[in-house]
């Protein structure tokens, strides 16, 4: 189905409503681009207009839902009664997914490009849901996980974000979409909890971590609207903007990791290409790498900004943001998450020999030569 038939799809679907609420169109539409091409076969935990976009958009699609028809603005009714739901090759199973979904055995060989999780919200049945479907997910495939928002289903996210077996494509308002790595996580008859980023980055005792490859060449520009370099190096409180380039910040603390040269041994120069999303969280900011610590300029506009650092102390190179001002989203009116915090958006980082000119600084002087006095 082509992108502007599905525009017009769900800008028909605008302001329909059922009893479960009903995702905004334009997420709906933000999320069929970066579905997988070609015919799908999918899943979704809940029902829809969601339901009638994937009923033209996959081969086949499963639906675990509660069956609502005898109730008023009944979500299953909505569907079904749709000009454009094509029912051909959607397979609805009914009643709670907390019990359905175990109890079902899927086709021999059912691998889905997309999965759809959201049914019951209250802990802990959306965990559930996800640990009965991953096993499902095509590599290369995408995990939508609705109304991140929620407190418990936001923690859900925040942890699959982080770990290796999934991309961050990005948050849609309050869904989040990721897409399956080619690496398998932690093993399914076994603990390694500590391989888990989520939990290895925030515990306070040395554990036997997941190694990813953070390996910097010096003088090299991170990307941080690069996909691959924004996961190469994060390893907590950055989220990609696709839209705008960049890594946003979205807690009082983000931290990226560099594992340098052995090589280096002397002092190193940080080049930081930013701007503060908020004016209010500039106060405070600043930049960490072992004991020391930089003030962050305030910047409304995109600059760059230069940090000298001491040799680290070890070979992976730790630098942390500290933002303890940075703002609540909900306190600027956005309708996406309660618990992200606007702080700063960053473009890029540089890593080099202290006191070596950067590119940046060398255009600079040229341009100064070139105009004179």
């Amino acid at each position: 189905m082509r992108e502007d038939a599905v525009s017009r799809l769900l800008g028909r679907l605008s302001g329909a409503a059922h009893r479960g609420g009903a995702f905004g169109s334009e997420v709906l539409l933000a999320i069929s681009r970066v579905l997988p091409k070609g015919d799908l076969i999918s899943l979704e935990t809940g029902c829809g207009k969601s339901t009638i976009m994937f009923s033209n958009l996959s081969k086949r699609h499963f639906v675990f839902a509660y069956d609502d028809r005898n109730l008023p603005d009944s979500s299953v009714e909505m569907v079904q009664a749709d000009q454009d739901f094509k029912s051909g090759g959607v397979t609805f199973v009914f009643g709670p997914t907390q019990k359905r979904l175990p109890a079902y055995t899927f086709p021999e060989g059912t691998l889905f490009d997309v999965i759809l999780i959201d049914g019951p919200h209250g802990y802990p049945f959306p965990d559930l849901e996800y640990a009965l479907l991953y096993p499902f997910l095509k590599k290369g495939g995408i995990l939508i996980i609705d109304d991140v928002h929620i407190p418990s289903i936001g923690r859900m996210f925040d942890i699959l974000r982080e770990d290796r077996m999934y991309d961050e494509v990005g948050v849609f308002s309050t869904t989040g979409v990721l897409r399956r790595t080619n690496t398998d996580g932690v093993p399914a008859d076994g603990d390694h909890w500590y391989e888990q980023a989520y939990n290895y980055s925030r515990f306070p005792l040395p554990t036997e971590k997941y190694h990813s490859d953070r390996s910097y060449v010096f003088a090299q520009t991170v990307d941080f609207g690069n996909q691959a370099d924004l996961r190469k190096h994060v390893v907590r409180g950055i989220e990609i903007s696709p839209a705008e380039r960049c890594g946003k910040t979205i807690d009082t603390s983000s931290t990226f990791v560099f594992s340098l040269p052995k090589t280096v041994n002397g002092p190193v120069r940080l080049a930081l290409d930013y701007r503060f999303a908020h004016a209010d969280s500039a106060a405070g900011a600043a930049i960490m790498s072992d004991a020391t610590v930089h003030p962050i300029p305030a910047a409304a506009e995109r600059s760059v900004a230069y940090f000298e650092f001491p040799a680290p102390s070890q070979p992976d190179m730790t630098i942390t943001l500290l933002l303890p001002n940075a703002v609540p989203e909900h306190d600027r009116g956005a309708r996406r998450y309660d618990f992200r915090r606007l702080g700063v958006d960053i473009f890029s980082m540089t890593l080099s020999p202290s006191g070596a000119p950067s590119l940046l600084a060398k255009l600079s002087a040229a341009l100064g030569k070139r105009r004179g006095p």
